[in-house]
């Protein structure tokens, strides 16, 4: 599916006034719709420096996942922080449109086994926009549920988004 609009978040690292004020969004959010959570993940690139900031202003252990291209240099864990058995993990990107990197992340560790985020652990996923393009369809497919601070149809701008 082709995006009638691009929305680019990554900058946001660049405003640390800003990237504060998202994280505390996201934490409260995820706190109210996901109690259980016990850790948030961030997703390469643009996930890692979100999950920073959900992480300092709430509860939740900080954890993110190495670049994709990382699996094949050498024998670092592919997850980074502190998993636990029966934790419930919370994947965080910034933006969500059809499910696809977030499902690889979902995966990333298993073929080495080294810290693994598994479909076991994984049932949710916050993001700051999920573009209603189909993602929390896949989502919910594969037993995930997307939290998200804004959807993108719900905003009314009018750039046709079906």
């Amino acid at each position: 599916m082709l995006s009638p609009s691009y929305i680019q978040l990554r900058p946001i690292r660049s405003h640390s006034t800003l990237l504060g004020d998202i994280g505390r969004a996201l934490a409260d959010l995820i706190v109210r719709e996901v109690p259980a959570a016990n850790a948030v993940v961030g997703i390469p690139m643009a996930g890692i420096p979100i999950a920073v900031p959900i992480a300092l202003a709430s509860e939740l252990r900080g954890c993110y996942t190495r670049p994709f291209e990382a699996e094949d240099r050498g024998e670092h864990s592919l997850v980074e922080g502190i998993l636990r058995d029966n934790d419930r993990l919370v994947l965080v990107d910034d933006v969500v449109t059809r499910f696809d990197t977030k499902a690889k992340s979902d995966s990333s560790g298993s073929r080495r086994g080294q810290g693994a985020i598994n479909r076991r652990y994984l049932h949710d996923v916050a993001v700051v926009i999920d573009r209603a393009q189909g993602g929390d369809i896949e989502a919910r497919r594969v037993g995930c549920q997307i939290h998200s601070l804004l959807k993108l149809d719900e905003l009314n701008l009018g750039i046709g988004l079906s």
